[in-house]
């Protein structure tokens, strides 16, 4: 007998659903549970639905719902983990079907702690459910068993997103889920389809049956890879034999954002490979075209009608094709580089990381799209890469380039194959940096003097006023040094700061009044000095500055 453990669920959630349900008393609702697990029991903390195709027999949740349900999830705008399921029954009370059955089965590879609840809209009494995989029969958990004394978890205490999910159609055009939930969504499909939660799953019409038709599929040969085309074959056997469709659904990868996108269930007639008599086995293909091949996966069911009235029809199971497909790591990489005044300034490299999903290792083409800042240069270390190797760059520049903050440059991945091109883009933010010296004038004169008790600010002291230019993104761990290098013996200095400013775009202007007097002993001559800027080991100079001591 299959070990059933407890269930605990807070009374608020079973109202919850049970409200839901009984506001639907002529279709079935279906939803997912969340919570965690404590030990060998679950914890049911709240409850989520989404837009479906509900009916009296069905209730489905649209590829866009579960989407949506598991980017919450994996974004923490709801709480939980999917701990379960559950769905209403229209007529016929509290009971699991047999595809309610098959469905728990399923859930239960990946947890046997996973619970299906089930309601009863005409009278709002539930019961939770699991499943012996042996006897394929419905354990219902003892009453004994389900603690509804648990409090639910106290609202999110900043606005969020609202989780819970009309039911209402779908929307036109779904936005592109993250890529971390792309686990969470072909689980949840590829769990479901059996039972009923999700949308690419066929329902049967009341009445209806296979009569004498039966069809042999194997699934196409894997590995399968985006922009290569997939062949699905189908042996066919039965009299009257109206059409054989193939119908599916594809999750592939947004253009950007560094997401998915579920495709809407396309339905298309295989063709007849050759001609056969009309009670044989006849063989029915159809190539999915590379245009059409999209990562990340392929779900699919094969479907053959007679000409019954009304026709009888039989379907595969629902398969799962999981395609090759890349993409870049993230949206956006910042990087910060040095303007590059002098060979021993090295230059900058960064590695933007790109991931293989599903095993994708052929090659693609790294571009840089963007033209760069002004004398600037930005170049992949190899026009080919293979994934999940990463794209290496290598930034390079002059001492004239352009000094720039968060400039943004587009690097693509490009793979091509039987004349198309798939093409995933990722953002270099790039901040140019640099530190400036300037120092005016460029000469000054001073007379000797004997202490500085004794010497005149106007006539005894050279004056000179050094700028400091700190530009955005600029740092020194070790700090920013400024000192004159070649003024002659017995002369002192001083640096006196005078301003100190930073503009809208970041940068830094510290202004110095820079003083220099020579005592009785130095030699009467005109000098060159320069003055330096060391901030670890970047060195900046201004040079040949004058400097003349007169009597």
């Amino acid at each position: 007998m299959y070990s059933v453990s407890h269930v605990a669920i807070s009374g608020q959630v079973i109202e919850k659903v049970v409200m839901e349900a009984r506001e639907h008393p002529d279709e079935q609702i279906v939803g997912v549970l969340l919570g965690g697990q404590s030990g060998g029991n679950i914890v049911v903390e709240d409850a989520v639905t989404g837009p479906s195709e509900t009916d009296a027999t069905k209730a489905t949740l649209t590829g866009d719902s579960i989407a949506r349900i598991a980017d919450d999830i994996i974004n923490k705008r709801i709480r939980g983990s999917i701990v379960g399921w559950y769905h209403s029954h229209v007529r016929g009370g509290v009971f699991m079907s047999e595809m309610d059955v098959e469905t728990q089965l399923k859930l239960q590879q990946f947890s046997p702690l996973v619970t299906a609840m089930v309601i009863d809209t005409q009278t709002g009494q539930s019961g939770f459910f699991r499943a012996d995989a042996k006897t394929k029969e419905s354990i219902p958990v003892p009453s004994q068993n389900v603690d509804t004394a648990v409090t639910a978890p106290a609202p999110t205490p900043y606005v969020v997103e609202q989780a819970m999910y009309s039911q209402a159609p779908t929307p036109p055009a779904p936005a592109p889920v993250s890529i971390r939930t792309i686990l969470l969504v072909v689980i949840l499909i590829t769990l479901a389809v059996i039972g009923g939660i999700a949308a690419l799953a066929y329902y049967r019409p009341l009445g209806s049956g296979s009569g004498n038709l039966t069809i042999a599929h194997n699934r196409p040969n894997p590995p399968f890879t985006i922009g290569n085309p997939i062949t699905f074959d189908a042996n066919v056997t039965g009299s009257n034999l109206l059409n054989v469709t193939l119908s599916y659904k594809i999750i592939e990868s947004a253009p950007q954002q560094g997401g998915v996108i579920i495709g809407n269930l396309v339905s298309i007639p295989m063709l007849l490979k050759a001609a056969c008599s009309t009670s044989a086995t006849c063989t029915y293909s159809y190539t999915l075209p590379s245009s059409e091949v999209s990562g990340v996966n392929i779900q699919y069911y094969i479907t053959a009608f007679d000409t019954a009235s009304p026709p009888n029809f039989v379907r595969t199971d629902v398969q799962s094709l999981d395609v090759g497909d890349f993409n870049w790591h993230d949206d956006k990489t910042e990087v910060t580089a040095l303007r590059q005044s002098s060979a021993s300034v090295p230059q900058t490299t960064v590695s933007l990381a790109l991931d293989s999903i599903h095993a994708f290792n052929d090659p693609v083409s790294i571009r840089i799209v963007t033209s760069p800042p002004l004398a600037v240069r930005v170049l992949p270390v190899s026009t080919q890469v293979r994934p999940p190797n990463p794209a290496v760059l290598t930034i390079s520049s002059t001492d004239k380039a352009q000094i720039v903050s968060k400039y943004d440059i587009e690097v693509d991945a490009v793979y091509a194959v039987h004349a198309v091109q798939i093409i995933r883009s990722t953002t270099l933010e790039l901040t140019l940096t640099d530190i400036d010296i300037d120092v005016e004038p460029t000469y000054a004169k001073t007379l000797r003097c004997s202490t500085s008790y004794s010497c005149n600010e106007t006539t005894n002291y050279a004056m000179y006023t050094v700028t400091l230019s700190v530009y955005s993104g600029f740092t020194s761990p070790s700090g920013i040094t400024v000192s004159p290098t070649g003024l002659p013996d017995f002369t002192y200095y001083r640096f006196l700061l005078l301003d100190h400013k930073i503009a809208a775009d970041g940068t830094e202007t510290l202004t110095y009044r820079f003083e220099v007097r020579a005592n009785t002993s130095a030699t009467v001559d005109k000098y060159l000095f320069s003055m330096v800027v060391t901030a670890g080991n970047v060195i900046r100079s201004q040079d040949n500055i004058q400097f003349e001591i007169v009597d």
